[in-house]
């Protein structure tokens, strides 16, 4: 998974900024975040940026979904692996910032919640209330693969994965 850690001086604190447009989409909020003096970790997990697939990408999401995975699984834990590995580098948790769709918010709330000891905390540009809002907006499959994670909802909302992270 391409990641790029991004620093000037001696930084107070590492963020893990993501957007689902790829890293080069996150260059405005990379640039924010080296200027508040912060390490940056730019990542590209699976389906995005430089990890995008560039024909017919939901079919790959249909096929990892086939398996028993979900798209937002992966994402989710590749940036759990980059936040532990971060935190034993530096000796200390992230932060992610989501600066893309509420596609990215949703993967950094997962991760949050997955990862509590090595994510600190996360800020969305924009985030759902509800994974109903998918359905509700009448999404399709195709446009958003990330989204349609069978039998989370059954079971959880986002309201309870965001309860996960305070914990």
């Amino acid at each position: 998974m391409p990641v790029v850690e991004l620093k000037r001086g001696e930084p107070k604190e590492t963020v893990l900024v993501l957007h689902d447009g790829g890293r080069a989409a996150a260059a405005a909020e990379i640039k924010k975040q080296l200027d508040a003096g912060k390490r940056v970790l730019a990542v590209d997990p699976f389906y995005w940026g430089e990890s995008a697939i560039p024909e017919r990408a939901y079919l790959f999401a249909l096929l990892v979904g086939a398996v028993g995975e979900r798209p937002l699984g992966i994402q989710a834990s590749q940036v759990a692996a980059v936040a532990r590995w971060s935190q034993a580098r530096h000796k200390a948790p992230v932060r992610i910032i989501a600066a893309g769709s509420e596609v990215s918010g949703l993967v950094a709330l997962v991760s949050a919640a997955l990862e509590p000891e090595a994510i600190r905390g996360y800020e969305a540009a924009k985030s759902y209330k509800s994974l109903k809002d998918v359905i509700e907006q009448n999404l399709h499959y195709q446009q958003r693969p990330e989204l349609f994670c069978f039998g989370l909802l059954e079971h959880f909302d986002l309201p309870q994965i965001e309860a996960l992270t305070r914990q």
